[in-house]
């Protein structure tokens, strides 16, 4: 660095924060030995990036609580905010006197806008106290090329027409939007449909046009995840619509939907699964909750791990499922016995583990010796799917039993998640999620493995490790209640009707024909896909073959992921020769199916070496080894 340094970081949502903090909180500890220069680039907002954007409606909530993030590298001591020292966010929210938001028990769920707010002010004290010699500077524009000088040096061409030249560049984009074509399952027909029929496609839902779809319309809604739950609010709340609690229980969910007429008429959803995302149990101690694996833990995991061979659905999905059985009999046998039962059937585990080769049944053989055979084992697959293999003769056969699945889940969030054994089981797939990637990433399975994976075998694991507030499964039931929700059922198809010049949405396991919509909502977002990528920053680079795919090409098989091609940390792409770029980084969603869900950056209180906060330093010991 004696000649100094220029790091240019595109996207500033937490990723690209964390490596701006962190970088310039390195810096300041050791001692810059030259003139460092960051370049903060977002073509969206600068300190937020696009999903975290400050100009979002507060109905549009966070999935994580206020005291499950940070975005600084260290605690606060007293002083300024600064690089290396900072609050987390449940401090910052508290003394900014927040308002607005969800508290479920003692969490705050508070609104996407704020954590932006919060991102942006640690931006902004990054900025305001960078040390001598160390300069960052905010670029709000959007990147449409990174090409070489004759220096060798790396030129980011600018959509208002001016550049930056860097030494280094991390990538770190966030969500793309991608061409439609046949595998996101929407009729052709629709993009050659009349304009007044309108077709939202899937985008953050802070920047889909819902002024498109008309009160009194029925409008239909593809996918039941994350970003199903900030439609309906979108469409509810966010049109003057207000939710109130009941005395007593009230209806379903215990709270009742009272409509401003200016929402849709009737929401019509469906997804693969047929039932929304689960929602997580109440916080019975707040902050991150630790588990120590008993079965599948890093040593196992490791010993499991076969790369370019693996089969995830042998070698690990049942030391998964394995663990999260022996959370859920430790949670009921210490519920009825209490804590020293629960040690002894955790004891009996590993005893029995050393003498079969099968963890299921080491499970069941410590269950049943602890005298608790009456109670079955957790389904994963089941949980994720409940309706696989039903058929039901119409649509209200149908409702009633998918009240019953939400019902369920709502009652055992309510109970907590350490009280109830259902979702304190359940957290172990979060808890485990390193580990998890650990057995897959980096071509850690065989090619059929690998695309076997990426195409379902994973699903369970993000859809039950992820969930959101409970309030969100309150509303969906007081939804229902109201008639202004229904859905259609599991294997949801779209197709277009084109005498009527409707979109018609049906479910082959649910009777009773298909039904018409006046607008439809896309609601999954894309996953990653160099090939469809409609940024043209990616389709140079692509181009350029500084990003390439990765393909899993163990054996006679290959399996091309769409998922740029990085190195492991510090994360190099590899470029078209098969040689790592040493001078790029690319962190986060561009790097999907080479590694696992990358969709969740987060960096918890007390653990700056967990989540995004890893990357971000493995990216900046890189950075500053040159």
């Amino acid at each position: 660095m004696s000649d100094g340094l220029t790091v240019a970081v595109i996207g500033t949502g937490p990723r690209g924060v964390s490596v701006v903090e962190r970088l310039v909180t390195r810096i300041g500890e050791r001692g810059p030995s030259g003139p460092v220069t960051v370049y903060a680039v977002d073509a969206f907002e600068v300190g937020c990036g696009r999903t975290w954007r400050t100009d979002q409606p507060d109905e549009l909530l966070m999935d994580n609580s206020t005291d499950e993030l940070t975005a600084f590298s260290g605690p606060s001591d007293g002083g300024p905010a600064r690089p290396g020292h900072g609050p987390t966010f449940a401090e910052w929210y508290r003394a900014s006197g927040h308002t607005a938001g969800v508290v479920v028990g003692d969490a705050v769920y508070a609104p996407r806008r704020a954590y932006g707010e919060y991102l942006t002010y640690v931006f902004t004290s990054v900025v305001r106290h960078a040390p001598e010699g160390v300069t960052v500077v905010p670029v709000r524009d959007e990147v449409l090329a990174v090409t070489k000088d004759e220096r060798g040096a790396y030129v980011l061409s600018l959509g208002s027409g001016g550049r930056r030249t860097a030494d280094r560049v991390v990538f770190a984009t966030g969500h793309a939007d991608v061409e439609d074509g046949s595998a996101s399952g929407v009729p052709a027909e629709l993009d050659a449909a009349d304009a007044d029929f309108p077709f939202l496609r899937a985008r953050p839902a802070a920047e889909v046009d819902f002024d498109r779809v008309p009160a009194g319309a029925t409008v239909g809604v593809l996918g039941m995840g994350l970003s199903f739950y900030d439609v309906l609010a979108c469409l509810t709340l966010g049109r003057g619509g207000r939710f109130v609690r009941d005395g007593g229980d009230g209806t379903d969910g215990g709270l009742r939907y009272l409509p401003s007429g200016r929402e849709p008429r009737r929401i019509v959803a469906g997804s693969r699964t047929g039932v929304p995302i689960r929602v997580r149990g109440v916080h019975q101690r707040l902050g991150v909750r630790t588990y120590d694996p008993v079965l599948f833990t890093e040593s196992r995991v490791r010993s499991l791990r076969r790369p370019g061979h693996g089969d995830f659905a042998k070698d690990v999905q049942p030391w998964i499922s394995a663990e999260v059985n022996v959370a859920y009999f430790h949670a009921l046998i210490g519920a009825e016995r209490g804590p020293g039962a629960a040690e002894s059937f955790l004891g009996r585990v590993r005893t029995a583990q050393r003498e079969t080769a099968d963890p299921g049944q080491a499970v069941l053989a410590a269950r049943d010796a602890m005298g608790m055979s009456r109670h079955d084992p957790i389904d994963v697959a089941h949980w994720a799917e409940p309706f696989a293999g039903e058929t039901f003769r119409g649509p209200d056969d149908f409702e009633r039993a998918l009240r019953r699945v939400v019902r369920d889940d709502l009652a055992h969030a309510r109970k907590g998640n350490i009280d109830d054994p259902l979702k304190s089981a359940l957290e172990v797939l979060r808890a485990t999620r390193n580990l998890q990637r650990l057995a897959v990433d980096f071509g850690g399975l065989s090619p059929a493995s690998h695309r076997a994976f990426v195409a379902g075998l994973a699903q369970p694991l993000s859809f039950l490790s992820a969930g959101t507030p409970l309030v969100r499964a309150e509303q969906f039931l007081a939804l229902l209640d109201s008639g202004h929700l229904r859905v259609a059922g599991p294997g949801v198809r779209c197709s277009w009707d084109a005498a009527s010049g409707r979109a018609v949405l049906t479910s082959p396991q649910v009777g009773g024909g298909g039904t018409a919509v006046d607008a439809l909502i896309d609601a999954r977002l894309p996953k990653p896909d160099l090939y469809r990528d409609r940024s043209q920053l990616t389709k140079q680079l692509v181009k350029d073959g500084i990003w390439t795919s990765y393909v899993n090409s163990a054996g006679g098989d290959a399996f091309d992921t769409g998922g740029v091609a990085v190195s492991e940390a510090p994360y190099h792409p590899v470029d078209a020769s098969g040689r790592p770029d040493g001078n790029l980084y690319v962190l986060g969603l561009p790097t999907e199916h080479v590694r696992w869900f990358m969709q969740v950056g987060v960096t918890p209180p007390g653990y700056a070496c967990r989540g995004l906060g890893a990357d971000a330093e493995a990216v900046v010991a890189d950075l500053l080894a040159a």
